[in-house]
């Protein structure tokens, strides 16, 4: 699957992925939105996890919206049960076992279950990783990043 030039790309289904879409939405309903997760995208807040279990609910009571009921309704493509296996910045691109999909902005909403690909702890320490994700010599690209 390839996404249009112009496109969004969000990789994970949580709380925060679907509120960036959301509000994105607000602002452009035109740019296309791909969702890319390793679980089936439906909508349901993460907190209530441990409120469910003490209440005796089930995971199907704790669901919201569908992911399919969320994709109509803010005119996102969804992949569901799609792991991505590797982010080339070069490209533009990720990779899944669908195919590649390129953007021009992407999103890692990994949530609470990360990729840990770096330990620093501090602002000054991330200069590496910039420079490696915006080409050599840390060159803006025009690719955007975020780590939510």
């Amino acid at each position: 699957m390839i996404a249009p030039a112009q496109s969004l790309v969000i990789v994970g289904s949580g709380l925060a992925a679907w509120t960036l879409v959301r509000e994105f939405r607000k602002l452009d309903a035109q740019t296309p939105i791909t969702l890319i997760t390793r679980d089936n995208g439906d909508f349901y807040s993460k907190p209530m996890l441990s409120n469910a279990l003490s209440s005796g609910k089930t995971a199907a009571q704790l669901v919201s919206a569908t992911s399919a009921a969320m994709a109509h309704q803010l005119g996102v493509t969804v992949m569901a049960k799609t792991d991505v296996t590797a982010i080339d910045p070069v490209a533009c691109s990720v990779t899944t076992a669908l195919g590649p999909v390129t953007y021009s902005r992407l999103v890692l909403a990994l949530g609470a279950d990360p990729v840990v690909t770096f330990r620093h702890k501090r602002a000054s320490d991330f200069r590496h990783i910039e420079t490696s994700w915006r080409g050599s010599g840390g060159h803006h690209s025009g690719v955007d990043f975020a780590f939510i």
